[in-house]
């Protein structure tokens, strides 16, 4: 015998099942002291009655008793109905009243028995168990919180055999105002490149408002991979974006820092980014861009641009009352969101990217629309109009304001201007001689650059700088002049945009203290931002810049009219007619100003509040939900923020989220939130996951430490059971990360989502009750109380305007019955409350854990291999009657249980042993032939009958059939061959295979290992039968 075979014999076992554990010799009935039934003593009496003679007067024997009894023989005792003769009904009689002593003497084992367990070994049947409710309770209007004490009664109606029926709370309960007003989700699809999907209504079918069947009610806590993906990304508002007109081009480049590698697949960058700019009526876009990348001594840089065309509306400044969002800024806004197709790359690169730095530049070119003015008053741009005036004179000046461009930090800027009515000629041949050479005492002739004015502006420094121009080119009919300023002599802004200001202190109906909020305000006092904390504060705007032009010479207006008289008065004399010509007005056609400006004081790791003040690009993470702005600044003012980085893209490493909206929340009040599950339904095969509950404060999530989750009944969303959560005292801000108006709780688990139960319900307001005195209702016991029975107190409590049952009771148990005792009892003799052999392991966690239908213990085994000195396997399989299962062809049961059983037979067993337990390995066996059903049969129908027949034949249980489970089995091709053969529907079938665990086509199907349970495929390949093959 080689090594190893001789333990598998011990290993070749089905383990114990909850029907096996009751074993024949224990039940009274099967042995009784007198087994005669009714039936059996007529037949006796018939026999008796035989042997019973009448005689004659001769002595001679004359019949015998019998025909007193064949009528009781000859029909059914029901069916005679009264029509006994009176001998026969005598005896009848008599029999019933000997049936009484039967039972008394049949009751002696069943004393015996009884004498043993409970009176000498003073073992007592397990007492009933009152059952427990969840009730709900609602507050009655403009009305404080109120307590309800512990021991409150309730009334529930009266159970089966009429008795008043009454519930008594467990504990105390402050019922309040809060109400769950919203329940949203958030899951990580691993499957899917870290795609983050969002349900803004978590209790429904996708997410946003379809209803669930109402049968089967449950919903995933974390919501579904069908739900909508979020538009994840981040948003800069600055004032360089103010773009009103003209042909724009806009650059944004960011410096990242990241632990790793931040290249990203040039392949992954190709039009991945998708960016909106507010708009004046909604925001523009979307606009594709492809960002590129480079690596410039150590930082990292992700840099894209956008051009948009003369005809696009304006980029303005960002109004919430218009356009959707809720970025706390007056400024416009760029939103930045990756492609879908492409955000599974770029956020595997970039999360966690920490932003260190943004740039922004942009580029107009065109603008057309001034505020413009000249010595005598405003001008109009929309037509042509006289700079200088109709005649002007040396010092005459020309203003140029432009708020968009003036406001901004200029890099370079130009104006283009195009003049009307130039003379066709250039200006020498237009004023001729008649203004130069030696006449009129003039000694220059004149020319196009005889033209000059001062361009002036304010420096990068504040200070006055002027720069002289030409006022027309030389060439080209002079009908064009552009006049620039380059970075070489100005980097600056005309003008401040407008101040900033710092707001604190109380609002209407909430306090502002650790996150100070900044707000602005644009030029003419008009109040953006939050009106409700805006209220009767005025700042002064200053002044609009300007760009002036001041004429350094005039165009000969007053040497015209001199001459012109001259001309005319010598004329007169008898000389000959000379007029001069009239000389040139400036006038303008059009006028266009084009710019370069940047932004670049971010200011993101600086936490001071100059530095908040001062910045001039605000950055935002977009969340599934909302928005916020990040800065360091504002990360300190919290403490549970206080050492986070600035990150490119907002954390979502936890890959599930419930969020519960509470409406009416105050700081300091506890909420008890019940939570129904759908108990059973977490995917047994994942790892228990710890629920981390955070509450959001000042727009980041605040984890609650045990100072404030008070306490947690659902054992990390795995059965039903009400949270308790004091909200901190701490000031906050309205949020804008989540919708505003109500107070978010958040539910998150690092990884394995589907590990905790699917939800039936989230209720504010909830209290346990337990029914009163139990043992006084046995019948009530075997059933829970219907859901609605219980709607009010039993002594009223006029704060209290509602009580609400909405669930049925749960945990009740009656008093243990007879066989259930001697089960425990002869059980509990044998093994002793000690786990040493198979035996003890696998009733002892039968006994613990009634709701495994089967358990099999392999010694000296452990999930990885089949033998293993030292160690205990335990292999459990559920109750069949789980409607929840996640997979009810192959049952399991949850890791939460699994840990349960764990540490109980880890109490019994020795310390020396290591224990396992798990789920069953289940393989899978799969069908593949061609059908041909009888005339008259439906292919399309009779092929899914068929492969159910299948399913519930291979795995029975699948149905809900109690069924014995056999580990390390074995089916033979020929079985289900024949199974498929005899249904009705069939003719004849072809090319029959079978398939174990995916492989070949095999003629028997063995499971692989004794731990194995070979489980029905849940489709098998049925095809339709063609002559063909």
């Amino acid at each position: 015998m080689k090594a190893g075979k001789k333990h598998i014999s011990v290993l070749q076992r089905n383990g114990t099942s909850q029907s096996q554990r009751f074993p024949e010799s224990l039940d009274p009935e099967q042995l009784k002291i007198d087994g005669r039934t009714e039936a059996d003593l007529i037949d006796y009496a018939l026999e008796f009655a035989e042997q019973l003679n009448f005689y004659t007067l001769d002595n001679l024997a004359d019949g015998d008793w019998r025909p007193f009894f064949e009528q009781l023989k000859a029909a059914p005792l029901e069916a005679l109905d009264g029509q006994l003769s009176p001998q026969a009904g005598l005896f009848l009689s008599f029999l019933r009243l000997f049936k009484k002593q039967q039972d008394q003497l049949n009751g002696l084992t069943k004393k015996h028995l009884d004498l043993f367990f409970r009176d000498i070994l003073k073992i007592k049947p397990k007492q009933a168990e009152g059952d427990q409710v969840h009730l709900l309770f609602e507050l009655s209007r403009k009305l404080p919180p109120a307590k309800i004490a512990t021991g409150s009664l309730f009334k529930a109606g009266k159970d089966s055999d009429g008795l008043e029926l009454s519930y008594q709370l467990n504990e105390d309960i402050i019922v309040n105002h809060a109400t769950v007003e919203s329940i949203r989700s958030v899951l990580v699809d691993t499957a899917n490149n870290q795609l983050v999907h969002k349900g803004e209504a978590a209790n429904t079918a996708d997410g946003v408002e379809a209803k669930l069947p109402e049968e089967n009610p449950k919903w995933p806590a974390f919501g579904k991979r069908n739900f909508a993906p979020a538009d994840l990304g981040f948003a800069f508002a600055s004032p360089v974006l103010w773009l009103q007109e003209g042909t724009r081009k806009i650059v944004v480049t960011l410096f990242l820092r990241g632990d790793e590698s931040l290249e990203i697949p040039d392949d992954a960058l190709n039009n991945s980014l998708k960016v909106w700019l507010s708009g004046e009526e909604e925001w523009l876009g979307p606009y594709f861009t492809t960002p590129s990348q480079k690596e410039v001594s150590g930082r990292y840089q992700l840099r894209f641009e956008l051009q948009l065309p003369e005809t696009e509306k304006p980029v303005s400044f960002f109004n919430s009352s218009v356009l959707t969002g809720d970025f706390q800024t007056v400024f416009p806004v760029m939103k930045v969101v990756p492609d879908t197709a492409s955000f599974s790359y770029l956020n595997a690169f970039l999360q966690g990217a920490v932003l260190e730095d943004v740039r922004i530049e942009v580029d107009v070119k065109g603008i057309e629309n001034f505020d413009l003015k000249n010595d005598q008053g405003k001008l109009d741009a929309s037509k042509a109009f006289f700079p200088f005036g109709a005649e002007p004179v040396r010092g005459a000046s020309f203003e140029v304001g432009c708020e968009e461009a003036f406001t901004k930090k200029l890099n370079s800027f130009s104006l283009e201007v195009d003049w009307l009515d130039v003379p066709s000629t250039n200006m020498r041949t237009h004023y001729g001689s008649s203004y130069g050479g030696n006449q009129a005492g003039l000694n220059y002739y004149i020319s196009s650059n005889q033209f000059k004015a001062l361009l002036s502006y304010r420096n990068k420094r504040d200070q006055p700088t002027r720069k002289t121009v030409d006022l027309f080119y030389s060439s080209n009919n002079q009908a064009q002049a552009t006049y620039d300023v380059d970075n070489t002599a100005f980097i600056g802004r005309i003008v401040p945009l407008m101040p900033a200001v710092l707001l604190t202190g109380m609002t209407e109906n909430r306090m502002l203290g650790l996150a100070q909020q900044k707000y602005r305000l644009l030029p003419g006092n008009k109040r953006l931002g939050r009106k409700s904390i805006i209220r009767d504060l005025r700042v002064e705007a200053p002044d609009k810049g300007y760009v002036s032009l001041e004429l350094l010479d005039d165009f000969f207006h007053r040497q015209y009219r001199q001459k012109y008289v001259k001309a005319t008065v010598e004329h007169q004399s008898g000389s000959d007619l000379f007029l001069p010509k009239e000389p040139y007005s400036p006038k303008i056609k059009k006028l266009r100003l084009s710019y370069k400006a940047v932004a670049s004081q971010a200011n993101l790791k600086e936490d001071s509040e100059s530095a908040f003040l001062q910045r001039d690009i605000e950055f935002f993470q977009l969340g599934a939900f909302g928005q916020r702005e990040v800065h360091a600044y504002l990360q300190r003012q919290t403490a549970w923020t206080a050492n986070d980085e600035t990150t490119l893209l907002a954390d979502y490493s936890q890959q599930g989220e419930l969020l519960v909206g509470v409406k009416n929340w105050a700081a300091g009040q506890t909420l008890q939130l019940l939570i129904q599950v759908a108990e059973g339904s977490a995917n047994p095969e994942k790892d228990k996951e710890p629920v981390q509950w955070s509450l959001l404060m000042n727009d980041a999530w605040c984890p609650l430490t045990t100072e404030h989750l008070l306490a947690d009944g659902t054992n990390g969303l795995l059965r039903s059971g009400i949270v308790k959560v004091n909200r901190p005292e701490a000031k906050a801000t309205e949020s804008v990360w989540m919708p505003a108006g109500l107070v978010w709780l958040r539910a998150s688990v690092q990884a394995n989502p589907d590990a905790v139960c699917q939800l039936i319900g989230v209720h504010a307001q909830a209290g346990i009750a337990s029914v009163v005195s139990p043992q006084k209702h046995p019948a009530h016991l075997k059933q829970p109380l219907a859901a609605e029975t219980i709607s009010k107190l039993q002594r009223p409590n006029p704060a209290i305007k509602r009580v609400m049952q909405p669930y049925a009771s749960f945990g009740g148990r009656a008093v243990e019955a007879d066989t259930a005792y001697y089960t425990r009892v002869s059980e509990r003799l044998q093994h002793k409350n000690r786990a040493i052999n198979l035996w003890d392991y696998e009733r002892l966690v039968l006994q613990e854990f009634p709701d495994l239908n089967q358990v099999k213990c392999l010694n000296h085994s452990c999930p990885s291999k089949n033998l293993a000195p030292g160690h205990v396997h335990l292999i459990v399989v559920p109750n069949l009657q789980n409607k929840n299962a996640v997979n009810r062809l192959q049952p399991r049961v949850s890791k939460d249980l699994l840990d349960q059983i764990l540490n109980f037979v880890g109490r019994l067993s020795s310390a020396f042993v290591k224990l396992h337990v798990s789920n069953p390995f289940y393989e899978e066996v799969q069908l593949e032939f061609e059908v041909s059903f009888l005339r008259d049969y439906e292919f399309g129908y009779y092929q899914k009958e068929l492969n159910r027949e299948l399913v519930e034949f291979l795995s029975p249980w699948s149905i809900g059939k109690q069924t014995e489970f056999s580990f390390g089995g074995r089916i033979e091709k020929s079985v289900l061959l024949k199974f498929v053969e005899t249904r009705h529907y069939v003719d004849f079938v072809s090319h029959f295979k079978m398939y174990h665990e995916g492989g070949t086509d095999q003629e028997s199907a063995v499971a692989s290992s004794p731990k194995a349970i070979l489980v029905s495929h849940r489709e098998h390949l049925i095809h339709r039968y063609t002559r063909n093959n």
